[in-house]
């Protein structure tokens, strides 16, 4: 009996813990990506880093996209 109540709370956590980590809910803090850049003096956006919004990375004059860091090319 402890065991099949035990294997229901494994279970809810572990769907708990896929939830939170799960790649298709992350979201990347485009504040603290600027606040790196400004923290090892590059100044890109010229504008204080609680300002910068995603958009301002869609900038193919500042960034190069990457496709696959692994192909050799």
């Amino acid at each position: 009996m402890f065991g099949f109540a035990l294997s229901i709370v494994c279970a809810k956590l572990g769907i708990a813990l896929h939830n939170l980590f799960s790649s298709r809910k992350r979201f990347i803090c485009s504040e603290l990506i600027a606040a790196g850049f400004y923290k090892e003096g590059d100044y890109v956006f010229g504008k204080p880093a609680e300002f910068v919004l995603p958009a301002d990375f869609d900038d193919p004059q500042r960034f190069e996209e990457i496709k696959d860091i692994w192909l050799n090319e």
